[in-house]
């Protein structure tokens, strides 16, 4: 996997999130008019089948295949399967208001999951998976995270997942950030970070680049109407776990904890 440590040479603001407004990243908590995340009902873990022929084939009774990705995660030559599962039932789909043409939010929870391809094209068996990394949607005024099926993809050997961060009210910032993960036979390790986030009232903007496998990162601080801003370098603690057992909310969890300046 390549991954840069150097700032870009500029920063790009206007790469989206999905509903026109500029791109960006950040923990952007909904306001207290959305739906609380208590009346949204939380769902138990399903259990996946352990091996399948096409992607449906992993998606247990009540769930769905929202997205998926095909390419050679374990180097093998042999295709794999990156999936996002999504629950179905229609009782965590949480209406916003007292009316019956109010908006409806889904709060059914998603299963970021791999499934090894087989030689001979005998289908996968599934590798590691995962039920925290995306958020569920718990209130009107804050978008999906999962916006887009293409927000799931599987380049050089390296999944990867785009989070959107956007709340209509109860905060200023919103953006995305891309994360980068390997697949090992029974885990996901975290190789990688890329975040853009977009003050909406100020239009600060700040890019951070995080690469695990190196232990370098980088934060740009500027403008959306400027080019220039200041670089700060850090160094990665190390002795920090890069799985994703600790991490829990994709777009919660701070990939500089525990990493120090080195200008």
């Amino acid at each position: 996997m390549t991954h840069d440590t150097d700032p870009p040479a500029r920063p790009e603001p206007r790469r989206r999130p999905a509903r026109g407004l500029a791109l960006a990243l950040a923990v952007c908590l909904a306001g207290a008019d959305g739906v609380a995340a208590e009346t949204v009902p939380e769902a138990a873990a399903p259990i996946l089948p352990r091996t399948g022929a096409a992607p449906a084939d992993f998606a247990p009774a009540g769930w769905r295949v929202e997205a998926q990705a095909f390419g050679d995660l374990d180097g093998n030559g042999v295709p794999d399967l990156a999936l996002v599962l999504q629950g179905t039932d229609p009782g965590r789909r949480i209406r916003t208001g007292p009316a019956d043409d109010a908006p409806a939010i889904d709060g059914n929870p998603r299963i970021l999951a791999v499934a090894f391809g087989m030689p001979g094209g005998r289908g996968y068996r599934l590798g590691p998976a995962n039920r925290t990394l995306i958020p569920r949607r718990v209130s009107a005024t804050e978008d999906d995270a999962f916006e887009d099926p293409g927000s799931l993809s599987i380049r050089s050997g390296t999944l990867v997942l785009v989070l959107h961060s956007f709340s209509s009210a109860g905060g200023w910032e919103m953006g995305h950030r891309t994360l980068r993960l390997r697949a090992r036979r029974d885990r996901f390790d975290l190789a990688g970070v890329e975040a853009v986030t977009v003050h909406r009232a100020s239009g600060a903007l700040r890019t951070t680049s995080v690469n695990v496998l190196t232990g370098r990162a980088w934060v740009r601080s500027g403008t959306i109407e400027t080019e220039a801003g200041t670089v700060r370098r850090y160094r990665l603690d190390r002795r920090r776990s890069p799985t994703l057992a600790p991490i829990g909310d994709g777009l919660a969890f701070d990939p500089l904890a525990g990493a120090r300046s080195v200008r």
